[in-house]
């Protein structure tokens, strides 16, 4: 009696740890860390990828179209300045091919703002510059109208108006619906590269600890078998290696393509847009320059803007 009562501890001390200390049990926590280990890896990978996509998103189809219609609007507005300025130069009649470019450009940015409008992505950042255009732009043909007008006697001040309608409030509002959207971008963008590093660390991690979790299984396995070989953590193995592979080289060549439409494409299209823009401005400053020959004070004011644009 007294020596089954002196066993009984330590039967139930073995009973506690006897999970941990078999092999069954080393086994079932050996699976169990390759399930945990394998859901880790695949949130990690799908994170990265989901990364990756919205990122894309945000370049192609919410700031990319934006940004080019509003460059495009801002070059249809320059181009359509420069022309009726050249129009008052060279004295061409209201159906002249002066007046008729300006006319078509109008109409098309007046198409582009209403597109934009339908299109707004970041709310009163493009709805304002939008609506200050509309409302300008009327005032702005107007007076152009005027200056069509063979009895205008007053062109002079007309001219005045209308360009100083045009640098001071209906430019400043085409930029601001440009910086809007590429303002946005240039902000989401810098901020997925920095992290997107960690992303790939993560997604690299996670598979090695899996397949380093499986080869302790395996090894395991073979410690207390005797077997050479697990069929079906051999194939686990192998399955692992696979979409570690395939998921590193799809994430990489996605981001890849991502890097070539954003900083090697999309940024050089941008640019010319812009420049375009900027050569329409100057050519409205040449013309201002010999429309203001008797006006010593606008020559310089003319002078000073072609300068900073150049």
């Amino acid at each position: 009696m007294i020596d089954t009562l002196a066993s009984a501890p330590v039967k139930h001390s073995a009973g506690a740890g006897v999970v941990l200390r078999s092999t069954p049990g080393r086994l079932a926590g050996a699976l169990v860390a390759c399930v945990v280990v394998a859901i880790v890896a695949a949130i990690t990978t799908f994170t990265t990828y989901g990364t990756i996509r919205a990122t894309t998103q945000t370049v192609g189809k919410d700031a990319a179209p934006s940004i080019v219609a509003a460059q495009h609007i801002q070059a249809l507005l320059a181009d359509a300045h420069a022309t009726a300025l050249n129009a008052v130069l060279t004295k061409d009649p209201p159906t002249g091919p002066s007046w008729l470019h300006y006319r078509s450009d109008m109409r098309q940015a007046h198409d582009a703002l209403i597109t934009a409008s339908q299109n707004i992505t970041y709310g009163d950042a493009e709805r304002v510059p939008i609506l200050t255009m509309e409302s300008a732009l009327g005032e702005y043909e107007f007076a152009m109208g005027q200056l069509q007008d063979p009895a205008n006697t007053n062109t002079t001040a007309t001219i005045t108006t209308v360009n100083a309608l045009f640098q001071h409030t209906i430019r400043p509002a085409s930029d601001a619906l440009d910086t809007a959207n590429y303002g946005r971008l240039t902000q989401t963008y810098p901020t997925h590269r920095n992290g997107i590093n960690w992303g790939f660390a993560g997604v690299w991690i996670g598979f090695l600890v899996l397949l380093i979790v499986l080869g302790g299984t395996h090894y395991l396995l073979i410690s207390r078998t005797h077997r050479v070989l697990n069929p079906g953590f051999s194939v686990a193995t192998l399955l692992v290696i696979f979409l570690m592979v395939y998921a590193l080289v799809a994430l990489s060549g996605s981001e890849g393509q991502l890097v070539a439409a954003k900083q090697n494409s999309f940024d050089s299209v941008n640019a010319l847009w812009a420049a375009r823009a900027v050569a329409y401005d100057m050519n409205a400053d040449e013309s201002l320059y010999l429309l203001h020959a008797a006006q010593p004070a606008a020559l310089a004011t003319d002078e000073a803007d072609f300068s900073r644009f150049a």
